[in-house]
């Protein structure tokens, strides 16, 4: 998947088409391999990329229940490296704040559960506001998955 990805985005800007990011989803698995901070810069000079342009996604779920330091390493280097990580379906798994910022997440994906109906469900709204208060404490970016109606995105734009 990675090699795909980088690929394609390398051709892309052949083309002259900027695409600033790629991001890519890393299982828990992917995420101990030891060597997997030097694969993938392997992958980026093959395809002469700088890490700004790799974004890597961790479910929740990863960060909620990790207790390998080989994850923590692994992404604490990728982003020091200058790729970014996402924090995916969050809300879903319980990360705790201190896991948030030891794995140096830089975005948080909302859940989808927590966008559906928004615009009607006022206990989503007061869910959803909360997220976005603590992400804003945190200097953490925000992204809301599965925003499908314009009154969704109209409610979700007034927060």
């Amino acid at each position: 998947m990675l090699s795909d990805a980088l690929a394609a985005l390398s051709q892309w800007d052949s083309k002259g088409m900027f695409v600033p990011t790629v991001s890519i989803s890393m299982s828990n698995t992917e995420l101990r391999n030891p060597y997997l901070v030097d694969h993938i810069m392997m992958e980026l000079d093959k395809f002469g990329l700088a890490p700004e342009r790799l974004v890597i996604e961790v479910l929740e779920t990863v960060v909620a229940n990790q207790d390998d330091s080989t994850i923590t390493t692994n992404l604490q280097r990728l982003a020091e490296l200058g790729s970014g990580i996402d924090l995916d379906d969050f809300g879903t798994g319980y990360a705790s704040i201190t896991s948030i910022r030891q794995l140096a997440i830089q975005r948080i994906k909302i859940d989808r559960s927590f966008v559906t109906h928004i615009d009607r469900d006022e206990e989503q709204q007061n869910m959803v506001d909360a997220i976005l208060t603590m992400a804003k404490r945190l200097e953490l970016d925000t992204l809301a998955e599965g925003v499908e109606t314009p009154q969704e995105q109209d409610q979700l734009a007034a927060m």
